[in-house]
């Protein structure tokens, strides 16, 4: 039996070589992209084992998640499970580890298996279940600010935000400590916006430009007081102008006029000059004042101040009426 071993070894090595040859010639050419993937994939999780034995989380689910893309398995969620667990993310660690688990393709071996159940185990004692209810349903929860649509919640162990918000209602907002293995209901019930009533109450209204602002004096008096000693001032002037009229009645009367015929003309006549020259000076005097009184009262921002020019022997006013 011995001297026959070498004989059916090289038999063995030649079906082997042969079953080899044929396997390869029956697979197409994009297979040795695959042998490529599958030589940078057996790299990554060697350098992911090793960055995993020296307690480099980070990098070692980094490079545990790159060999993942290239093939999915329960390898490769057992790894990401692992550190997720050393990582302190029990929640997301739990999830992989039942993955892995799960998972059909390159299966965990029997120790690998009761190595995950293992770590499963241990995570479910950091987690802890909330359940959340909130009126109105329609609303949107947020966790630790990150939309949830579920409202039964497995979270870390550790103070957790929760917020919650709905079109025409206050938003309301709810911490809770969660602890392992410890369950917690938390009800919403926000409350309807209360639509904007008007504000009563008295406010200044901003002031209209267009609008005439009042003078802080009488100005209808003061017209009134200008307007009154114009008429005199006018009928002061219409008296002087008949005693002018009377006084040329008697002095151009024809010589042998008969006495009685100018007696009438000549006593108006200074009369008439007297009254007029009064009423005349009066009505200037109580015009001038009025205008002065204008000129030293607040004017009216809607209204010029009166002008009053004199310029030889004419008297001007300029105002608004």
């Amino acid at each position: 039996m011995r001297a026959h071993l070498p004989v059916l070894v090289v038999i063995a090595m030649l079906v082997a070589s042969v079953a080899a040859a044929q396997s390869s010639a029956s697979v197409p050419a994009p297979r040795a992209q695959t042998s490529d993937q599958g030589v940078e994939y057996r790299q990554l999780i060697e350098e992911a084992l090793v960055e995993f034995a020296a307690s480099r989380w980070h990098e070692a689910r980094s490079l545990f998640e790159l060999a993942h893309r290239l093939r999915a398995s329960a390898r490769t969620l057992r790894g990401l499970g692992l550190t997720s667990f050393e990582q302190g993310q029990y929640v997301r660690a739990a999830g992989e580890l039942r993955a892995a688990l799960e998972h059909h393709d390159n299966p965990l071996t029997e120790k690998q298996r009761a190595e995950v159940q293992g770590a499963l185990a241990k995570a479910k004692r950091f987690i802890g279940v909330v359940q959340v209810e909130i009126v109105p349903a329609d609303a949107e929860l947020f966790v630790d600010g990150v939309p949830s649509s579920s409202r039964t919640l497995e979270l870390d162990i550790g103070e957790h935000a929760l917020q919650v918000r709905a079109n025409d209602h206050d938003p309301a907002r709810q911490s809770v400590n969660v602890e392992g293995g410890g369950r917690y209901a938390v009800r919403f019930e926000l409350t309807p916006q209360r639509p904007s009533r008007p504000q009563l109450g008295l406010s200044q209204a901003p002031p209209d430009r267009h609008a005439p602002t009042q003078a802080s004096g009488p100005t209808a008096l003061q017209w009134t007081a200008l307007c009154a000693s114009g008429a005199v001032a006018v009928g002061g002037g219409v008296l002087l102008g008949l005693a002018a009229a009377a006084k040329h009645e008697v002095e151009a009367a024809p010589d042998g006029t008969d006495l009685a015929d100018v007696q009438g003309a000549k006593q108006r006549a200074p009369v008439y000059g007297m009254v007029g020259g009064v009423l005349l000076g009066t009505g200037l005097a109580g015009a001038a004042a009025s205008v002065v009184w204008m000129l030293v009262s607040p004017a009216s921002t809607a209204r010029e101040r009166p002008q009053l020019s004199v310029s030889g022997t004419t008297l001007q006013l300029h105002a608004s009426f």
